[in-house]
């Protein structure tokens, strides 16, 4: 049986920097009116974002993020998703 302390078998992603990454989750974003297109810009560009896009749907973006750990995934998404400027709501979506 899989224990979330195990990680996955992630992938090698060079091009971003993500190497054999044993975290995942999905982050779910709501933001301020008329700002999406410029919040997945900028998320797209944080150092610890492997990637972002918009979404139709209750939510207005998808962020994935990848990390060593679970602690990491939980610091990412607080400091560089949470606290953006424009970035209204969050629910994050742990992967196993």
């Amino acid at each position: 049986m899989f224990h979330p302390d195990q990680g996955s078998n992630n992938t090698t992603n060079q091009k971003n920097g993500f190497r054999n990454m044993s975290a995942k989750a999905f982050v779910l974003v709501n933001v301020e009116p008329g700002v999406v297109s410029e919040i997945v810009t900028r998320l797209r560009d944080a150092v610890h974002i492997k990637s972002a896009y918009m979404v139709t749907g209750p939510y207005d973006a998808i962020v994935e993020v990848e990390a060593e750990d679970y602690a990491r995934i939980a610091e990412i998404v607080e400091e560089e998703v949470r606290k953006m400027e424009g970035i209204e709501k969050t629910m994050t979506l742990v992967v196993f």
